[in-house]
C-alpha cells in the first residue's frame, strides 16, 4: 500500500472551509489511473463550476482534463495504466490539481493533447 498526497489550486478564498485543498489516499500496486481517480473525484474534492477546466499533473506529466459538464475526464494518458508508474515517490505531492476559471474544457485538452 502506497499513501497519495492529492492538491488541488483554490477557486474561491473561502471555499476550501467546506472542501479542502488536500487529501491523501491509499493506493495498492495494481490500482490504475482511472479508478485513482474516480474515486478522488467522486468525493467532490474538486469545487468551483461554470465554465472551467481542471488539469490533474503528477511531477512527471499532465495525466487528465475535467470539467463538471462532462461526465468523464478525458485522459493524456493510458486510462488503465498504473497509478504508480505516474507517481515520485517522495514528492510532496503525488497529484495535483490546476483550476483554469473561464476556459474551454475542449480547448485545454486538445492543447494538451498534440504531441
Amino acid at each position: 500500500m502506497y499513501v497519495l498526497t492529492v492538491l488541488r489550486e483554490s477557486v474561491d478564498p473561502g471555499e476550501h472551509v467546506d472542501v479542502p485543498l488536500e487529501k491523501r489516499l491509499a493506493v495498492d500496486d495494481g490500482d490504475v489511473l482511472q479508478d485513482v481517480v474516480t474515486r478522488i473525484v467522486d468525493n467532490d474534492f474538486l469545487a468551483g463550476g461554470g465554465d472551467a477546466a481542471w488539469v490533474l499533473a503528477s511531477s512527471k506529466r499532465r495525466l487528465a482534463v475535467f470539467c463538471r459538464q462532462w461526465k468523464a475526464p478525458c485522459f493524456l494518458v493510458p486510462q488503465e495504466s498504473p497509478i504508480l508508474a505516474w507517481i515520485v515517490p517522495g514528492d510532496r505531492w503525488q497529484l495535483y490539481f490546476s483550476y483554469l476559471q473561464g476556459t474551454d474544457p475542449e480547448v485545454v485538452y486538445r492543447r494538451l493533447k498534440q504531441p
